[in-house]
């Protein structure tokens, strides 16, 4: 059945979209993101502006 949160959407089967991530402050989901190497994640900078991390 459709989705109600994305016109037109239905849920995504198990593993089907193994680069996307979900990236979390705590237990809450905050952004999405994909998987660009084995260790590097790319995301939208207002994912993470809020929180500075060390350089």
């Amino acid at each position: 059945p459709p989705m109600s949160r994305v016109i037109g959407g239905e849920a995504a089967r198990p593993y089907s979209w193994p680069w996307q991530v979900s990236v979390s402050m705590g237990k809450l989901h905050s952004c999405g993101g994909a998987l660009i190497s084995s260790k590097w994640v790319i995301t939208a900078a207002h994912c993470v502006i809020e929180y500075p991390f060390p350089q």
